[in-house]
């Protein structure tokens, strides 16, 4: 699934253009470790950001509201060679599933951010 087909699915299941190219970044599980992998600007974190989630099947859904994390070098680590927020959300079932485990992060928990899981086929 491309960034854009995922955005229109999102778009007409909410019946609004809510998402967009600059407000969501999209990231398919990394084929070394089972992650996705996000490097974000750490001013996308005052604004609705969206992150999809894709798998084989299905994509996840979360939005993180504006400001929910105001200042994101407390909860994740920072790419100090980008200043890029480094985040990698755990796909393994368990313990650390939808978690950040980036090394250097806090742990951070996604779930309480997914708005809907979108199952294609």
């Amino acid at each position: 699934m491309k960034k854009g087909e995922a955005i229109s699915i999102v778009n007409a299941y909410l019946n609004d253009k809510i998402l967009n190219s600059k407000n969501t970044n999209l990231s398919k599980i990394n084929k070394k470790k089972p992650v996705w992998w996000f490097n974000i600007p750490p001013e996308r974190f005052q604004n609705d950001l969206n992150l999809l989630l894709n798998e084989k099947d299905k994509f996840i859904w979360l939005q993180i509201p504006a400001n929910k994390i105001s200042d994101p070098e407390k909860y994740f680590r920072i790419r100090k060679d980008k200043n890029l927020v480094d985040i990698e959300i755990s796909a393994q079932v368990g313990v650390y599933q939808m978690r950040d485990v980036k090394s250097g992060g806090m742990g951070y928990n996604f779930e309480p951010h997914i708005k809907h899981i979108f199952v294609y086929n």
